[in-house]
């Protein structure tokens, strides 16, 4: 995909993803803690009953 854009914008998009990395890191690490602490299972499957 990267392949179809320009150089200028290739440049731009790895600047982008880079900041989206920084941004995303804490919420990737709390929901990573969650799985590992079995908080997001007893939350997920506190949820399918109630459909």
């Amino acid at each position: 995909m990267m392949d179809r854009l320009s150089n200028p914008a290739k440049l731009r998009a790895y600047a982008l993803s880079e900041q989206l990395k920084e941004i995303m890191a804490p919420l990737f690490q709390k929901h990573m803690d969650d799985i590992i602490s079995g908080e997001f299972s007893s939350r997920y499957d506190g949820g399918l009953g109630q459909r």
